[in-house]
């Protein structure tokens, strides 16, 4: 019979604990920019039929929340106007942040938005009998983790010491 006493060290209540610290699934902050990649982007209809979204994946790789995933769908065409115009803005900005003017116009265009980054607010949603989820709220092109250059000064000749 094989000795399996080592098992008696590990503590799962141990493990569990540091691990709901340290993999923290609730929505990410709304008060910060993020640097994502796409990581997926597909056009599907609706369940009910009744519209066309784009639906997305985004992975976080900056500033913090490294790893974090983030879906999110766009109704892009859909019986209710206000749904639509939402969900159209939303995809225009995106789109607008990886440098793309026009919109994709098939499932294989739509892929080729794989890989782009972007920087992103995140909002939180919340929909009834669903925990809260994060989604994005604001695009804007990459900054690739800088922030606005600090204002340059000038100088004459004389303000050097030597």
């Amino acid at each position: 019979m094989e000795d399996l006493e080592f098992l008696k060290e590990i503590k799962v209540e141990e493990y569990s604990a540091q691990q709901s610290q340290d993999n923290d699934f609730g929505p990410l902050p709304t008060d910060k920019w993020f640097q994502v990649s796409i990581h997926g982007c597909d056009l599907a209809q609706t369940k009910k039929g009744n519209g066309w979204m784009v639906k997305m994946r985004f992975d976080v790789f900056g500033p913090s929340h490294a790893g974090r995933v983030v879906f999110d769908q766009m109704l892009i065409k859909h019986t209710s106007e206000t749904a639509e115009r939402i969900g159209r803005e939303k995809l225009c900005e995106i789109l607008s942040a990886v440098g793309i003017n026009s919109t994709p116009s098939s499932r294989s265009e739509f892929a080729q938005l794989v890989g782009k980054q972007l920087d992103v607010r995140f909002k939180t949603e919340k929909s009834e009998g669903y925990d809260p989820k994060s989604v994005i709220g604001r695009a804007k092109k990459y900054s690739n983790g800088s922030t606005s250059a600090p204002p340059t000064q000038s100088f004459n000749d004389s303000d050097i010491p030597f």
